[in-house]
């Protein structure tokens, strides 16, 4: 345990294995053996020694509670919530495996049971900020929006400066149509945190007019999706999301069949969502982003040739005339001048390569080329987008337009955009 809390992982595993060969009746030792494992990413090996600790000594809650985390992890919901109600059932005041439990049934979509499970753990623990937090997101997904703003709050009681419970709240009166309510929201993050990027992205959001920036900062894109990534697949599944199927789409119609012949660049990557839509058709198949930790998911998903963590106008201009194809799903969202990065992504192509995007469409006739919703993302005009090509010497193939994803129940307009060099 001492080895471990120095940071030396590997010998605490090597000595706690040595001590459960010497004392294989240990269940203790079998248990930190399965926490140890776990948190080296040896989910296997963890699971065996959990399994182990409560075959030895049945009636210990937390053992059953940490095999429950693994098996989530593992993404063996059914078995995980097994292990879970055996904590409980053992420790009825175990708070940590109500909400765990809790996590469990909103994967499975079973929303009320998760519900109960969440108000149990906050019952048994009123501080229990995690709980709070996870009933909080809950009751906001399912509409239930002055719950959602209530739990939020009672997070900020206990941890006045947790980020993501203000973005959550700002989030929730936004979603419920309360835009004074999210403003004011906003201002209590902002002198809590004066500097944090987010805070200040999404205040000049709801601000609109002359403080619309031109793009999202590079701090505001990877604090998002650094936070987001433990938990950017599932929501986006809930939300309908089309981007991947959008982009099959486009290729199928416009591509030859896949034989593995192009160098392409996932822009924008995120966890990979696209990865196996692009693979057939690579040679090499580069993703690139600004979150470190939604580069990690995609890494574990074993598609990509290349990971980069690098802002995307950048990379694209210190790689000029490399890329087939590139390919920005959902990711030109987080810039309103498009200016620059098509620029960029022109020069990044071959003679003879293309680009394929998604936007969100701006349906207000009379508004400016771009604009920055109160959801932070940018919504852009179809004129704009063409004009914009062309001055990056793109020609246009098709824009359509296009269902991203739904939003608070309703769906997300969206355009599908391909265009080819123009020098080719």
């Amino acid at each position: 345990m001492q080895l471990a809390q120095g940071g030396r992982l590997d010998e605490a595993i090597r000595v706690c294995r040595q001590v459960v060969s010497q004392n294989p009746q240990w269940a203790r030792a079998a248990h930190l053996l399965g926490l140890l494992t776990a948190r080296a990413g040896d989910a296997e090996a963890a699971e065996r020694a959990l399994r182990e600790a409560v075959r030895l000594d049945p009636d210990q809650a937390a053992a059953w509670n940490d095999l429950g985390n693994v098996l989530s992890d593992r993404n063996r919901l059914d078995d995980a919530a097994v292990a879970y109600r055996r904590a409980i059932e053992i420790d009825p005041q175990h708070a940590a495996a109500h909400n765990n439990l809790g996590i469990v049934y909103k994967q499975q979509g079973r929303i009320d049971d998760a519900l109960d499970a969440f108000q149990r753990a906050v019952d048994l623990r009123p501080d229990y900020a995690d709980a709070w937090l996870n009933m909080g997101r809950l009751c906001r997904r399912s509409g239930r929006y002055d719950q959602a703003a209530a739990a939020f709050e009672q997070v900020l009681r206990l941890e006045p400066t947790r980020s993501e419970a203000h973005k959550d709240l700002c989030g929730t009166w936004r979603a419920a149509g309360r835009i004074d309510e999210a403003r004011a929201a906003l201002d209590r993050w902002l002198q809590a945190e004066p500097d944090h990027p987010v805070a200040k992205h999404l205040r000049a959001a709801l601000a609109g007019g002359a403080e619309t920036p031109a793009r999202a900062s590079d701090l505001y894109v990877r604090q998002v999706f650094d936070q987001f990534a433990d938990r950017f697949d599932d929501e986006l599944a809930e939300l309908h999301y089309q981007g991947p199927e959008l982009i099959a789409a486009a290729l199928a119609r416009h591509l030859d069949a896949p034989d593995a012949r192009l160098d392409i660049l996932d822009a924008g990557c995120g966890t990979g969502l696209c990865g196996p839509v692009l693979r057939p058709y690579a040679r090499r198949l580069t993703g690139v982003d600004l979150s470190p930790q939604m580069l990690e998911r995609a890494r574990e998903r074993a598609i990509y040739d290349d990971l980069e963590t690098a802002e995307l106008t950048a990379y694209l201009d210190a790689h000029p005339g490399t890329w087939d194809l590139i390919v920005a799903c959902d990711t030109l969202n987080y810039f309103g001048d498009l200016g620059p990065v098509l620029s960029a992504a022109s020069r990044a192509l071959k003679p003879t390569g293309r680009l394929v995007f998604t936007l969100e469409h701006e349906l207000e006739p009379d508004a400016p080329g771009f604009v920055l919703h109160p959801s932070g993302r940018y919504g852009h005009q179809t004129g704009y987008v063409q004009r914009m090509l062309a001055a990056a010497d793109l020609r246009v193939m098709t824009i359509q337009d296009a269902t991203l994803r739904t939003e608070a129940g309703q769906p997300v307009s969206g355009l599908l955009c391909i265009a080819e060099q123009s020098k080719g």
